[in-house]
């Protein structure tokens, strides 16, 4: 983890009917010092399957504390995991739900 603050998924959905598969990975981030990283399935709190996600295509995040929009980098890629990870930069201790949308490792 980057900054001090918390990552929480919350469901892991998986997809179906292609080649690698999809799946969706939900949560909740709270910011402490403006900063985040997000590494699915080596969060705070994880949710059975979402270590499947590697290969990030799409994501968003809504901010709950305030309308400011966050800042959202990819960082290819985490040799560790062997998968993408976000870093969210925000304001103070906002509070963002965020989706992850990507391919399936089968994990």
């Amino acid at each position: 983890m980057m900054g001090a603050g918390n990552v929480t998924e919350t469901d892991f959905f998986r997809g179906g009917g292609t080649l690698p598969g999809l799946c969706k990975v939900v949560g909740t981030v709270t910011l402490v010092a403006g900063a985040e990283t997000i590494n699915l399935g080596a969060n705070d709190t994880n949710v059975s399957g979402s270590a499947s996600l590697r290969r990030f295509i799409d994501w968003g995040f809504t901010n709950q504390t305030a309308a400011r929009a966050p800042t959202v980098t990819i960082t290819r890629f985490d040799p560790t995991q062997d998968g993408d990870i976000l870093v969210l930069a925000g304001t103070g201790t906002d509070v963002f739900n965020f989706w992850i949308e990507g391919y399936d490792s089968g994990s």
